[in-house]
């Protein structure tokens, strides 16, 4: 049973059939709805005058009142039949040469994988270790899939075959670093030292030589115990995520570090979760951390005062903080972030905000990690049950919503099926043209973003 905001009508679905009920008498309002489509998901407009339906069809939704809206994709389980991980998703990674293939790695050592276009394995499911993968990481070409794994062995496979190549050189670091990070083209990882309380360090995965320590041997030093770690794109900076636990009552913030010597690292400050996740965008000019249950965003590489996602306060106490959160490829100014079964996603620029939940229970099968498709147009998610989902980010819902439309939204609908929190426009008219574009999605709602040609 789904309840409209308002508390006044129910819905009750019933594989291919919705009725409406009267929530104060349970009675029927109008007609039994019988469809040729399979529900996947559905769920009541705030007004509770209509309804939006997830198919496991086309993506087909419609209205309760019968004006058939075809609207946005539905949420997809690609590979659902045959990914089996025995516990969470640990990464996913994205090899883009035809076809599209993620790998994905899970806390059981498994690596499988799940082509883009399809909706397959590309491969069969392989051991890549007995003990949880940490990271997986993509050389420059593309054409070699490395795999961190709690054991300390870093291994390494040819793409897309998944055949077994030499292990990477082992460097002195700790078996089970509290985290790894790959850097761009995965010439170097970072992990822990195997002193004890040695801080980290930077080993080239060619010899396994330790080439840089961005933290020395004290174990008060700004990043201990950070769980969260990554390289900036341009290979320059090192980003720790805050851990509210690691240090006492001193709690290590999350600090950018520099990988040049003469340059010197900052700290951000603390606030965030146990373990907050951190992100930098595509072209290295902004990061995110953690404030508040929050992204905190920053222009890099020397960062002043932060802008901070103003979320409702009341939403905020209801998360742990996110689990994960991504810059999206296309544009510095759009960043997701997961907790529980929901995404949110934040307009740095504007404030405009849009959320999107997902059935489902959130302890049993939160969301772990996320990574979006290079073009974009899907964000993936590994959950803590091994699954895979995939979902439509908001710069997209309008262009797929307008590619099945012979008219524009309406203001009320656009508030309705896109967001009341994003600004409408009139946007199907880029998206009736007959020539391919390649980011029309960004047309509708990010106006820094230009048009494809």
């Amino acid at each position: 049973m789904h309840l409209s905001s308002d508390g006044q009508r129910g819905l009750l679905v019933m594989s291919n059939m919705l009725q409406t009920l009267d929530a104060g008498d349970g009675k029927p309002v109008g007609e039994l709805q019988k469809l040729n489509i399979k529900i996947a998901l559905a769920s009541l407009s705030p007004n509770g005058q209509s309804v939006v339906l997830t198919t496991d069809d086309d993506g087909l939704r419609k209205g309760i009142d019968n004006r058939a809206l075809d609207l946005r994709n539905p949420i997809r389980q690609p590979c659902a039949d045959t990914l089996r991980h025995d516990g969470a998703v640990a990464d996913i990674a994205i090899a883009t040469s035809p076809p599209p293939i993620a790998y994905i790695a899970g806390d059981d050592g498994q690596l499988s994988s799940c082509r883009l276009d399809t909706g397959q394995p590309a491969v069969a499911p392989i051991q890549v270790a007995s003990a949880a993968i940490q990271r997986l990481g993509l050389s420059t070409e593309g054409n070699t899939l490395l795999a961190a794994s709690a054991d300390g062995r870093i291994s390494r496979w040819a793409l897309p075959s998944l055949q077994a190549l030499p292990d990477a050189p082992r460097g002195d670091w700790k078996d089970n670093s509290a985290a790894t990070a790959f850097s761009p083209g995965a010439t170097y990882v970072l992990r822990e030292r195997r002193e004890e309380n040695a801080g980290w360090g930077v080993w080239r995965l060619s010899s396994g030589e330790r080439i840089h320590d961005p933290v020395g041997s004290d174990p008060g030093s700004l990043v201990t115990g950070s769980a969260a770690v990554c390289f900036s794109p341009d290979g320059r900076w090192l980003l720790f995520g805050a851990n509210d636990e690691s240090a006492g009552e001193a709690k290590a913030p999350s600090v950018l570090w520099p990988l040049k010597r003469s340059e010197s690292a900052v700290a951000l400050g603390s606030g965030g979760p146990t373990f907050a996740p951190v992100a930098f965008s595509a072209n290295s000019e902004r990061f995110a951390t953690v404030g508040e249950n929050a992204p905190r965003v920053y222009d890099s590489p020397r960062p002043h005062r932060p802008r901070s996602c103003e979320l409702d306060p009341r939403e905020l106490q209801k998360t742990y903080g996110p689990a994960a959160m991504a810059f999206a490829p296309h544009s510095d100014d759009w960043i997701a972030w997961i907790h529980g079964r929901t995404v949110q996603y934040w307009q740095v620029g504007t404030g405009a905000s849009a959320e999107e939940r997902v059935a489902g229970d959130s302890q049993e099968d939160g969301f772990k990690v996320m990574v979006f498709t290079p073009d974009g147009k899907r964000l993936l998610i590994g959950t803590a049950k091994g699954r895979l989902l995939a979902l439509t980010p908001p710069w997209e819902w309008a262009a797929e919503i307008c590619r099945k439309l012979d008219k524009d939204l309406s203001p009320e609908e656009w508030r309705t099926w896109i967001s009341p929190s994003l600004p409408y426009q009139a946007p199907c008219a880029p998206y009736k043209r007959p020539v391919a574009r390649r980011h029309a999605d960004a047309t509708a709602i990010d106006s820094r973003t230009p048009p494809a040609k």
